[in-house]
């Protein structure tokens, strides 16, 4: 079974469990799917929340972000500045592969 970690203690739990530092959960099929049809695949990725800090919401749509600019709002605007901090590294890493 696969599930969204978005709490810190599942997400302890977890790195304790396997020593991992990052859970990517999308990439591997991409990687697959790609490499089936044999196409280039390249992935780079950020990491936005950390186990003590966790997303604010799960971003799964308009009612959940809601949710959390009522309860968390100073989380969903963690989570913005990140979020732009992240697509500015991003830029900054593909822009000269182009």
């Amino acid at each position: 079974m696969h599930a969204v970690l978005n709490d810190a203690a599942g997400k302890a739990e977890l790195a304790r469990r396997s020593g991992a530092l990052v859970v990517d959960m999308e990439s591997g099929a991409v990687g697959a799917a790609a490499r089936e049809r044999r196409l280039p695949f390249l992935c780079a990725k950020v990491v936005l929340d950390t186990p003590s800090e966790p997303l604010a919401s799960t971003y799964a749509g308009c009612l959940p972000v809601l949710g959390a600019l009522l309860l968390h709002p100073r989380g969903v605007l963690r989570d913005a500045r990140r979020s732009r901090l992240a697509a500015e590294s991003l830029r900054a890493f593909l822009v000269p592969l182009s």
